[in-house]
């Protein structure tokens, strides 16, 4: 239903001029690809650090996209306020500080020990 009426709705830019649906939401799918890849980097050093090895090629890079996603998706909460776009920008940037606090609260569960991890 949201891409029909996304579709169907007419959107402009800050001086009335009529812009194409893609060139509105583009930001956004900027910024949730980005988070995606956040995302993906938050997981491998979870299981990183799950299984003891080390982590810091994949923590630092990690810690850069989410620091970059979260201040795009902040700035775009605050130019596009309450339309669609703004309150998608919003959505996602709560679910990322959610699934942030979460991986947190993961780091500090046990690690399993070497010699218990099987390689392949």
């Amino acid at each position: 239903i949201l891409p029909l009426w996304l579709s169907l709705t007419k959107f402009t830019d800050a001086s009335g001029n009529a812009v194409p649906i893609w060139q509105a939401i583009w930001p956004v799918f900027g910024a949730t690809n980005q988070l995606l890849g956040a995302l993906a980097l938050l997981v491998v050093s979870l299981w990183l650090h799950r299984t003891g090895r080390k982590k810091v090629f994949v923590v630092i890079p990690m810690f850069v996209m989410f620091a970059v996603t979260l201040i795009a998706l902040a700035q775009l909460v605050l130019k596009e306020q309450l339309n669609v776009i703004g309150v998608i920008a919003c959505l996602l940037l709560v679910m990322a500080v959610i699934l942030i606090v979460e991986a947190a609260r993961a780091f500090g569960g046990t690690v399993m020990r070497k010699d218990t991890v099987t390689e392949n």
